[in-house]
């Protein structure tokens, strides 16, 4: 497990980061019409989720 000190500007620009990657990958998963890449969306959206989750915690909006 990693420590990192952050600034609140440089976690809440994480977050935003972290924030669009959830939405490209929801929409990504919504163009993949015949569902061949699903295990890989699935897992990705799963990750993007986490992460959106622990940054939410750190700024206590958990």
């Amino acid at each position: 497990m990693w420590t990192v000190k952050l600034s609140f500007e440089q976690l809440m620009a994480l977050r935003l980061a972290v924030g669009t990657r959830l939405t490209m990958i929801k929409r990504r998963m919504i163009r993949d019409v015949n569902g061949s890449d699903a295990d890989f969306w699935e897992m990705e959206l799963r990750e993007a989720q986490s992460a959106l989750q622990a940054l939410n915690g750190a700024v206590g909006e958990g």
